[in-house]
């Protein structure tokens, strides 16, 4: 049996159906590796994130990326946000695409055309894609399991990884804890992340719970739908006046003049 993390009442069903278990655990239980560069990036709120982002894909980067969100319909509207905003080779994978869909988003991730995938924790667990650079969690990790399996998408076979995770101030009473694997795993935390309150057990299990709209641009949600409306409009008063212009006109009728 193999797994990255091993919560302790998993452990204890999957040794007590063993015998004479032998326990081997590289590194430190429950923590990434050394090799990935891990930091946490203030952003506000929700609506800053994209900007966030946007300004990240501006900087030099490594392809390919994983991009992380928590939910299908917000994975799907990040990856339209960045296609728009002219980030290239951006493609998306979740549970709610068609089958044909998510093999030909996997193969173009292997075949290295996708330099940016946004996907959910579908991804975080199972699958493996060689080479992946660096790692985005643009919505906080729903636990410390999540955040490990998530960032272990890179840093894989002995190469350098980096992960970047966006946290607003709802996230704020979940800092310390993904703050404390960062410092295990060898790389800096702030002291005053550290310094947090450590929240209770029933806190941690709204970790990542936080709600969050479907789409990652409300702006632009709302322009499309007064975009969408004014498109209406023009198209009905275009139907109007051709038809206008379709119906026969009466001859003129009266005596002429000798």
């Amino acid at each position: 049996m193999f797994s990255a993390t091993l919560p302790a009442g998993v452990e204890k069903i999957a040794m007590s159906m063993l015998q004479d278990p032998i326990r081997l655990v590289v590194g430190l239980k429950d923590t990434p590796l050394p090799l990935i560069a891990q930091s946490l990036t203030y952003v506000a709120d929700d609506a800053s994130k994209l900007p966030s982002l946007l300004t990240y894909f501006a900087q030099p980067y490594n392809p390919p990326v994983l991009v992380f969100t928590s939910s299908q319909p917000r994975a799907s509207s990040l990856a339209e946000e960045l296609t728009m905003n002219g980030i290239r080779n951006v493609d998306c994978l979740h549970a709610g695409m068609t089958r044909k869909e998510r093999e030909d988003s996997v193969s173009r991730m292997r075949k290295g055309e996708t330099w940016i995938l946004i996907s959910t924790e579908v991804m975080a667990r199972g699958m493996d894609f060689k080479g992946v650079r660096e790692v985005v969690n643009f919505d906080f990790p729903t636990s410390v399991q999540s955040y490990i399996h998530r960032i272990g998408r890179t840093g894989r076979a002995g190469r350098e990884g980096k992960a970047v995770t966006f946290f607003t101030d709802e996230d704020g009473p979940f800092l310390k804890t993904i703050a404390n694997v960062i410092l295990q795993s060898g790389s800096k935390a702030p002291d005053w992340m550290l310094k947090l309150p450590k929240p209770s057990k029933m806190k941690r299990r709204q970790m990542g719970k936080v709600k969050r709209p479907e789409t990652v641009n409300n702006a632009r949600k709302v322009g499309r739908r007064e975009a969408l409306k004014k498109r209406d409009m023009i198209s009905g008063s275009k139907r109007r006046a051709a038809k206008a212009q379709s119906v026969p006109v009466p001859p003129a009728t009266g005596t002429s003049s000798p």
